[in-house]
């Protein structure tokens, strides 16, 4: 019994170092095709944009460590604590024709000033604006399905990650892929397109925003603020997104839990 229970832990310590060295090679193979692909430039201009006390260190040593394992590649990097700083690095290189290679995004940042760019999205498509060729990695904390759906739709980034999915392996992966060309998201945020997908109906933006605004405690005497509807016409669609859900006699709450399930919000 004994003796089988060695024989069990020691398979289990060699298949665990089999998939390290598998992982680690895998790693080594990806940044070697980043580098003969950058052979020409190989300094990749970054911006990290975060106020995190812990995320941004985190970026920033996960960058120094793919630069300590290549042979060429390096990363000049340049860090904004807020959108404004942000956009005024972006302005200036755009200004001096120097380029913008990787923008690692967090969305969430808070911001006490008042301005057309002030929100991660807006930023975002800032660099798209500037910087057509620039790669977007963002981050968020929020696991709000609708909040997801908006970042997704609205600036389909290289890589997304949700903040709660996050490790050094994580961030190193999403910035080896996107650099590669390819897309990176996060389980949370495949797991919301998996969720998606599955539903076997659809609903138009102006239905999921209702289920959101309803989620946040709005009232419905409040909704043609926000929608351009009126008030008879979104009490209309909130049956009809009732009715398609199979549950007319269904009340506010019992609506949105159902919503929830299918991942509309």
């Amino acid at each position: 019994m004994f003796y089988g229970k060695t024989l069990l832990t020691g398979a289990f310590l060699f298949y665990s170092l089999w998939i390290g060295i598998v992982f680690t090679m895998f790693i080594i193979i990806k940044i070697l095709s980043i580098e003969m692909a950058m052979i020409d430039d190989p300094k990749i201009n970054t911006l990290i944009i975060s106020d995190h006390p812990l995320l941004l260190p985190v970026f920033v040593d996960v960058l120094e460590e793919i630069e300590s394992e290549s042979t060429g590649l390096y990363f000049e990097t340049m860090e904004a604590l807020d959108y404004h700083r942000a956009l005024a690095i972006l302005e200036r290189k755009k200004e001096s024709l120097e380029k913008i290679d990787l923008v690692l995004l967090e969305v969430d940042v808070a911001t006490g000033c008042n301005g057309k760019y002030l929100s991660g999205e807006g930023v975002a498509e800032k660099v798209k604006e500037l910087f057509q060729k620039a790669k977007i990695i963002i981050s968020t904390a929020f696991k709000n399905n609708y909040r997801i759906c908006s970042l997704l739709e609205r600036l389909n980034p290289e890589g997304f990650f949700i903040r709660t999915d996050m490790d050094r392996e994580v961030v190193k992966s999403s910035i080896i892929t996107v650099l590669e060309g390819d897309v990176f998201y996060s389980k949370g945020v495949l797991k919301f397109i998996r969720r998606r997908l599955d539903s076997d109906f659809c609903l138009d933006p102006v239905d999921i925003r209702l289920l959101y605004e309803l989620s946040q405690g709005s009232k419905m005497k409040d909704l043609p603020a926000v929608l351009p509807f009126t008030l008879g016409a979104i009490e209309k669609r909130k049956q009809r997104i009732k009715a398609r859900l199979g549950m007319e006699e269904a009340n506010d709450r019992q609506l949105l839990d159902q919503a929830r399930c299918y991942g509309f919000i």
